[in-house]
């Protein structure tokens, strides 16, 4: 019972912190407290540029399908290309990401954000079967492929990788699954991640003389889960 007037004051400090929360204009914000995100894309209609393009991209990363380590130049090739696909992917999700963390309350943003997560999703499930071809093929013929081709040497690592987690590594059509899984298994930490930082945006701790987010720390959100 004694636990029940914390939880009210909690509450009742969460609204008041909310309401100050809403009256927060970022175009009031001076622009030297602003991260730049010009470096990653000059402005959104560069962003959806680069986006429809790395779609168009993944569509035709299932090619390699059935072929992949057919020779040491086609899995040199295979990768290559994935490789790119993936690095186009990560700045393509940085900045929607930001975006949608400059202000969670803009509704544009973060379904900019959750483009992504569909994107992503495509991405990997036009890729799902790579883990379960390399593995088919044998360590012994992707070592012998390593030596025998350079373009091979920086995917080493993942290679060995993916030998490595051999029991861990589920068919092709179950990869797929898993991946065509992606945004509904990333939903929840999603609302969570947009709901708690608007809501709570910001409390004062006077013991520690400065202003801290105040957010759950996720080992004891697992622990109450």
């Amino acid at each position: 019972m004694r636990m029940r007037p914390v939880w009210t004051a909690l509450a009742v400090a969460a609204l008041a912190v909310s309401a100050t929360a809403q009256e927060r204009d970022r175009a009031k914000t001076p622009e030297k407290f602003k991260w730049d995100l010009g470096d990653i894309f000059r402005n959104e209609a560069a962003w959806r540029a680069e986006k429809e393009k790395l779609s168009a991209e993944i569509q035709t990363l299932g090619s390699f399908k059935g072929k992949l380590t057919a020779s040491p130049a086609a899995l040199a090739d295979a990768l290559d290309r994935i490789y790119n696909a993936s690095q186009a992917l990560g700045r393509l999700f940085s900045y929607a990401s930001l975006r949608a963390d400059e202000d969670t309350r803009v509704s544009a943003n973060q379904g900019m954000r959750q483009e992504m997560v569909q994107v992503a999703a495509a991405f990997s499930a036009a890729t799902s079967y790579v883990d379960p071809e390399i593995l088919k093929a044998g360590k012994a013929t992707i070592d012998k492929y390593l030596a025998a081709e350079p373009r091979l040497k920086p995917y080493r690592m993942r290679l060995d990788d993916v030998v490595r987690r051999a029991a861990h590594t589920l068919s092709d059509s179950e990869e797929k699954l898993l991946a065509d899984a992606l945004p509904m298994a990333g939903s929840a930490s999603n609302v969570f991640g947009t709901v708690i930082p608007s809501a709570l945006a910001v409390y004062a701790f006077p013991r520690y003389g400065h202003r801290q987010l105040l957010r759950p720390g996720p080992e004891r959100t697992r622990r109450r889960a």
